[in-house]
């Protein structure tokens, strides 16, 4: 869920009808035992974001729509990342969604669905009052039975410390969390991990930003094709540009070497070793990384490697000093 205005009886019913419709049977289990509600949940997590038409990129890796993307969720329903998330503003993606399972309606209870309610136009708005009545809201539907679990979506601390207070009981916050961005460990970690939130992390790979592709490219090389791309170059400009990028990829290049593994795998890897994180949001154009993906789980860092990665984070030139999302709307970095 996301900020909202006032509610009034037909917005209560708006978002119950959609809450139920979209949420229903799809309650959050998590691998990791950080609540008992959690349970059974691959740690990686296909993030549907790149089926909302602004995500085309290389036309030749582009699996974004039509049949295409139909078929990539074979294959990622074969290889066993059966938890999807998606949202209300990703455009056509709920729809896509919709369509594999009438085409496919023997793997519906294969898949967990994670979706998101955008009560107001801008969904990212806190100075509007009203999302702790929405939360309060979702929580009748819970006790009700229509949905599972109640997550959020780039709720900083205080404003998940008053949903906290108003005794909503929060399952999850997905937030913007990678090697190259740790505004959750500043305020965030603490508090989710006395509150017992787990943390979806987003972002891991940067919109493929951290991946082989770009190690050694030359900044004038980079196309900013996908709105994934967009949004995290924005980032790299704040902490430090594409040299320093750069830096972060020979050394996450080094450890994979180290470990026989991938860039994309030891930034995953890293993610999944967090306090609070059983799950990792992986956005994906196509199913050509599953392979990638599932050595993650082979994947064991050591000290040697957190410290190596530790380093090169804190030699950029602007590491973040606020919450999560506060830049993103406008704040300071």
């Amino acid at each position: 869920m996301a900020a909202g205005g006032e509610m009034g009886t037909t917005d209560k019913l708006n978002i119950a009808t959609t809450t139920a419709t979209t949420l229903a049977k799809s309650s959050l289990c998590y691998l990791s035992p950080i609540s008992s509600d959690y349970q059974g949940l691959l740690a990686i997590i296909k993030g549907c974001w790149q089926l909302d038409g602004n995500h085309l990129g290389v036309p030749i890796t582009n699996r974004t729509s039509g049949s295409a993307a139909l078929e990539d969720f074979d294959a990622f329903v074969r290889a066993g990342i059966t938890t999807w998330d998606t949202a209300d503003i990703y455009g056509g993606s709920e729809t896509t969604i919709g369509q594999y399972f009438r085409l496919n309606p023997w793997q519906r209870e294969k898949v967990q669905l994670m979706t998101k309610v955008t009560v107001t136009e801008d969904g990212e708005d806190f100075n509007r009052p009203g999302f702790v009545e929405a939360a309060l809201w979702l929580s009748d539907l819970k006790e009700q039975g229509l949905i599972g679990n109640i997550g959020v979506t780039n709720f900083d601390t205080p404003h998940l410390i008053r949903l906290l207070d108003a005794g909503v009981k929060v399952s999850s916050n997905q937030v913007q969390y990678s090697v190259m961005d740790r505004r959750p460990e500043l305020f965030l970690t603490d508090l989710c991990t006395r509150h017992n939130i787990a943390i979806l992390p987003y972002g891991v790979l940067a919109g493929g930003f951290i991946s082989k592709a770009y190690l050694g490219q030359g900044a004038n090389k980079v196309r900013l094709d996908t709105m994934s791309k967009t949004k995290y170059g924005m980032q790299l400009k704040e902490m430090g540009g594409w040299k320093w990028m750069q830096e972060l990829l020979q050394v996450l290049d080094r450890i994979a070497k180290k470990h026989n593994s991938s860039i994309s795998a030891v930034a995953t890897r890293w993610v999944l070793d967090q306090p609070n994180v059983p799950a990792a949001i992986i956005g994906a154009r196509n199913a050509f990384h599953i392979r990638d993906l599932k050595t993650v789980f082979k994947l064991e860092l050591d000290d040697e490697d957190a410290i190596d990665l530790d380093a090169v984070y804190e030699g950029a030139a602007e590491i973040p000093c606020n919450d999560v999302f506060m830049w993103e709307r406008g704040g300071n970095w």
